[in-house]
């Protein structure tokens, strides 16, 4: 008998079918270091020792990688010579897996695509139906052999069997289509500033149970929802200047276009209502991806900045697009990964962005970042007193 892993994920990885042929920006065309793991390793230098001439190797580390951009094994045609010559099983693991990501969490695990795919991100950003997700079972084979095991979750291990509950209620404020995008952050940096005193110095399971009820209670939504974005005063200069920062941070010539584009105005929040479907899948997208907030050893709060900052990054770039009339996919497509292939998958610009938010508490980056008494049409609400 075969073991079975349990997996959950977004539906649309099982749905997804990675096309080289057909693909508008083949990963294996990029200036990417494509790391070739131990065990393929020893496969090319076994069977296909020619191959190894192709490998250059880091000295800091130990890896060995392709020593040319792009790979010298892609085929006119936009395919890999490797697999046709020789099928999947002979690629390396990165090369096998990519754009799906995988953690885990002891014996539990979640795999999602990324959005530097651009065949994975028309997938995820254009469908106008909420993200689903499932739990499937994965066999010993593909366990085994197709996936990359990244142990990078700052979790406490007694909180394993609640990671999916939790993330559930995170999906569910997210998609809650009732509120703006920032009214929805503003909920969710409550329950995850809750979170992170229940999780401290161990987890209080009951204290758990009741937020999730909580959050899912209707009679709390009518009531304590509107006092949140009550409370949160948003600080329109203090954002000019944070998104500075952060902007400063990432590399290419769009960001500083973005940033002349800081000012919250009418037409701004008008054009993020309009296209709130597009923002929210890629807020559940990257939440989930990058299991916000725990992929990075920083403070719940610090995590929660770097996840709402790379949001307000996206929105001001898609922004600058329509001011500039390319919004359309193609454009979207090309700037989501532009942003992602940083602030997710380039580690020092992760820390550098991380680092940023070192001394602020959850409130305060509430107030930096979000501004809660809009509604979905951009009107305002009336300021409402939070006794």
């Amino acid at each position: 008998m075969t073991n079975r892993y349990l997996y959950f994920q977004p539906q649309y990885v099982s749905k997804f079918v990675c096309d080289g042929a057909t693909c508008p920006n083949n990963c294996c065309r990029r200036n990417w270091n494509i790391e070739v793991d131990g065990e393929t390793y020893a496969r090319y230098a076994s069977l296909k020792p020619e191959l190894l001439d192709l490998l250059a190797r880091d000295d800091a580390t130990g890896k060995f990688y392709m020593r040319q951009h792009p790979c010298p094994l892609l085929t006119d045609g936009g395919l890999c010579r490797l697999q046709l010559e020789h099928g999947e099983e002979f690629l390396s693991l990165v090369c096998r897996t990519y754009p799906r990501q995988t953690f885990s969490f002891g014996k539990f695990f979640e795999r999602s695509l990324s959005l530097t795919c651009p065949l994975a991100a028309q997938m995820i950003l254009f469908t106008d139906e909420p993200l689903g997700f499932e739990l499937v079972e994965v066999s010993e084979k593909v366990h085994g052999g197709k996936i990359i095991l990244v142990d990078e979750m700052h979790v406490p291990e007694s909180l394993f069997a609640h990671v999916v509950e939790i993330q559930i209620a995170m999906i569910s404020i997210l998609q809650r289509r009732t509120l703006t995008i920032d009214q929805r952050l503003i909920v969710l940096g409550f329950f995850l500033d809750r979170l992170d005193e229940i999780i401290s110095g161990g987890v209080d399971f009951d204290a758990l149970t009741k937020l999730i009820a909580a959050y899912e209670s209707k009679k709390f939504l009518s009531e304590q929802v509107p006092r949140m974005f009550a409370s949160v005063n948003f600080n329109a200069e203090e954002f000019s200047r944070r998104m500075t920062q952060v902007l400063a941070n990432l590399r290419g010539e769009e960001f500083s276009s973005a940033g002349e584009l800081l000012d919250f105005t009418a037409e701004r929040k008008l054009f993020t209502a309009r296209h709130a479907t597009l923002m929210e899948n890629f807020l559940v997208n990257e939440m989930f991806t990058n299991c916000v907030p725990w992929r990075n050893e920083a403070t719940v709060a610090q995590n929660f900045g770097l996840f709402v900052a790379a949001y307000k990054v996206f929105e001001l770039l898609a922004f600058a697009a329509y001011k500039q009339n390319l919004f359309v996919k193609s454009e979207l497509l090309r700037l989501v990964d532009l942003l992602t292939s940083q602030t997710d998958n380039t580690t020092a610009t992760r820390l550098n962005l991380l680092n940023l938010f070192a001394g602020d508490d959850m409130f305060s980056l509430l107030e930096i970042f979000l501004e809660g008494r809009f509604k979905s049409d951009g009107t305002v609400d009336a300021p409402r007193r939070c006794d």
